[in-house]
């Protein structure tokens, strides 16, 4: 399974833009045999499987991933703790840009990864636990109760930012490169008003709410089609997590990919447009022709942007299942071949071969393609005889099942 990993952390590379807002965030790869890397989360959607640290893009693009396996998760200790360790190792794997924002949970962030972070030249923001701020003047929670709602207090230095914001509950924030300013309005229902209302929200919350879905956005995506086949083999459930994985990115890269497609064709359209004009212009065709040939530019036109769109927006399903013709048509059998599939459901009914094994017909043993199971001994077997199209042993196998039971069982006293 670590070499599905690698070529998955490989290819992105290769392949996936670098995005200006990433977030990290455990996954789960939903899995309920026996297995002593399995995780149970209590509370969450799936609360058995194997957990994955994954790094995304804000649009829902894998960018890098980890198994967690304990002790031995191939993530370099940094002396940090495991939070902070996570972040590190999948940036390390990653290697975004200078200036990239990183969005993280409580899970990991502290203020020592703020400042590891600041040293890598990259952003960090994410919500804080109480027991980490190590001294930083913030009322507690139970302090906090006599603010007001919408109400925060802030906390700067050279170079992070602590604030503390009352929603339903508080909320610490800590960043190295988002502010609390400027503040802006967030819709929450008032249960006295019985209606939402204008709720004030420091700009570190609302950066953290827009950039801080993307692992969540695609694991709904994996899960929207994803593949429900079950096998007790404790690596199939990775197998096929890969296999969606894979999916979700290359539908994402064919959207990207036809997105700027379409915008470089509108461009070269404007372009061909002005030329068209001005040779209109300059030649002495009547009104009419040159309404005309107009005409004719823009129903081609209306109808190249159909199709663009179609691309453009094509949905996950659709793209899967063109995908799959696709494959089936180019690893697949040609028509004039016969698969042993195929081949297996025209052999001879139960009926018919009840009728024929025992006709004492031109029964002959012979070297099938394919091997199968012999139907005395349940062995496997290379010989098939021509007139039963059953597996067969040509020792005492091929005669007890051409001769009836009562018989053979006489010849043997």
């Amino acid at each position: 399974m670590r070499l599905l990993f690698n070529h998955l952390n490989r290819t992105v590379k290769q392949f996936v833009k670098h995005p200006k807002k990433v977030s990290i965030d455990e996954g789960i790869i939903k899995y309920f045999g026996p297995h002593p890397c399995k995780q149970f989360n209590r509370g969450k959607p799936l609360r058995f499987g194997y957990k994955v640290w994954i790094m995304a893009s804000d649009t829902g693009e894998l960018l890098a991933c980890q198994p967690y396996g304990g002790a031995a998760t191939h993530i370099e200790d940094y002396g940090l703790g495991q939070g902070p360790n996570v972040v590190l190792g999948l940036v390390e794997e990653y290697g975004p840009l200078p200036g990239t924002k990183v969005y993280v949970d409580n899970l990991f962030t502290s203020m020592d990864l703020l400042d590891a972070m600041g040293d890598k030249q990259l952003g960090l923001t994410g919500t804080l636990c109480l027991n980490r701020l190590h001294g930083i003047p913030l009322p507690t929670k139970k302090e906090s109760s006599k603010l007001k709602r919408g109400e925060h207090r802030s906390v700067n230095s050279m170079d992070s930012t602590v604030v503390l914001w009352l929603d339903n509950k508080p909320v610490y924030m800590a960043s190295n490169v988002d502010q609390e300013e400027p503040v802006g309005m967030c819709q929450r229902y008032n249960r006295k008003e019985r209606r939402y209302v204008g709720v004030p929200q420091p700009a570190i919350n609302s950066e953290y709410n827009k950039a801080m879905g993307g692992v969540d956005l695609l694991d709904n995506s994996i899960k929207n089609y994803a593949i429900s086949t079950r096998v007790r083999k404790w690596y199939w459930a990775i197998y096929t997590w890969f296999l969606n994985v894979c999916m979700v990115q290359a539908w994402r890269l064919f959207r990207a990919f036809h997105k700027e497609k379409s915008k470089l064709q509108q461009q070269k359209e404007k372009e061909e447009d002005a030329r068209w004009e001005e040779e209109m212009e300059d030649s002495n065709l009547p009104r009419a022709t040159v309404e005309e040939d107009r005409k004719e530019r823009m129903k081609e036109k209306r109808r190249r942007r159909a199709e663009e769109k179609k691309l453009v927006e094509m949905p996950l399903l659709e793209f899967t299942r063109q995908v799959v013709d696709l494959t089936f048509w180019k690893h697949g059998a040609g028509e004039n071949e016969v698969t042993s599939q195929r081949a297996a459901t025209a052999r001879l009914t139960a009926t018919t071969l009840a009728e024929v094994r025992f006709d004492s017909g031109r029964h002959l043993p012979l070297v099938a393609e394919v091997r199968g199971v012999c139907r005395v001994c349940k062995k496997r077997s290379t010989y098939r005889c021509t007139r039963c199209d059953v597996a067969l042993h040509t020792d005492l196998c091929f005669y007890k099942w051409h001769v009836p039971e009562n018989e053979w069982m006489e010849g043997i006293e």
